[in-house]
């Protein structure tokens, strides 16, 4: 699939309407441009934000947001378990893409970085961020007009991505050999809480594992949560070991084994399916961040989001 297949509505919102201007994320976040863009291909969506009916819900994220409290709020449109049913995000009334608008960094300096939840520990329903649709939702997946829900078992972890990131399908790993997933880098959050779906939160990442998934390479980057009641104790996966005994084994089992329940083969590892470190993660990071950079760049260059 090409960029122009799946990329939407960039930058909907000023940065310093989400951030203090005082603060590290609002450095990175304030270069970028306000534009409502429109979904290349689809006529679903238009530049108008009022895409669909006024939200039935309104849900303010908890006090362990990346931002301030109360500033970021969540627009519940359609029912749960069903087609229709997207999570916006939004500040002061207006629409934000959690894909392209939130920072990467919370702090460069630091290696503190925002993450996105999408599935929480526990769950089986798909969700994740529409990177096909405007201002980038959470909705759950679908397949041949049907609901995801992982039939393996539920996620052992908190699951989601980081902003600002994208792995490229172009860019060919020379260990896996083969191109990125064409999706944001996907988080796995082991902390001990139980994350909402569309949480904001602050993580650093701890390790990386290279997922091969349909032949392509699919990015997972440990990490955990700044607030969790373990975070002091855990710096790499060798303190998730220690703190949380067997997780890592379990976990990369899971992704391993898991569409074997949908009839499907088993995935498999590169790099000797060896955990790689936190340096390693934070490569990676730094390169799918390049990547939508460049990404961002060739949109705009081709005036697809003016």
């Amino acid at each position: 699939m090409g960029s122009q297949a799946f990329i939407v509505s960039l930058f909907a919102l000023r940065t310093n309407a989400l951030v203090s201007k005082n603060s590290s994320a609002f450095k990175s976040f304030s270069t970028f441009p306000s534009f409502i863009g429109k979904c290349p291909g689809s006529g679903f969506f238009s530049r108008s934000p009022n895409v669909v009916s006024q939200p039935r819900l309104v849900v303010r994220l908890s006090h362990e947001s990346a931002y301030d409290k109360g500033a970021v709020e969540l627009q519940v449109h359609g029912q749960p378990n069903s087609l229709e049913y997207r999570l916006f995000f939004t500040r002061d009334q207006k629409r934000f893409s959690p894909w392209h608008d939130i920072p990467l960094f919370h702090n460069e300096k630091e290696q503190i970085l925002n993450f996105v939840n999408e599935i929480p520990r526990g769950e089986t329903g798909k969700f994740e961020i529409a990177t096909k649709e405007s201002f980038n939702p959470i909705r759950q997946d679908v397949k041949n007009g049907a609901l995801r829900f992982y039939k393996y078992g539920p996620s052992l972890i908190n699951y989601g991505a980081f902003p600002q990131t994208w792995e490229d399908p172009k860019i060919v790993d020379p260990e896996t050999g083969f191109g990125g997933d064409n999706d944001p880098l996907d988080v796995l959050e082991v902390g001990s809480a139980t994350l909402k779906t569309g949480g904001i939160y602050r993580v650093k990442p701890l390790g990386a594992l290279a997922l091969i998934d349909g032949n392509e390479t699919d990015w997972k980057i440990f990490a955990i949560r700044i607030d969790d009641k373990d975070s002091s104790r855990i710096d790499d996966l060798d303190d998730v070991e220690r703190v949380f005994p067997g997780i890592l084994a379990k976990v990369k089992e899971w992704f391993r084994l898991y569409k074997t329940a949908e009839g499907k083969g088993e995935n498999k590892y590169g790099y000797g399916g060896q955990y790689l470190d936190r340096e390693k993660a934070l490569k990676v990071i730094r390169e799918c961040h390049d990547a939508w950079k460049q990404l961002r760049a060739e949109m705009l260059s081709q005036k697809e989001l003016a």
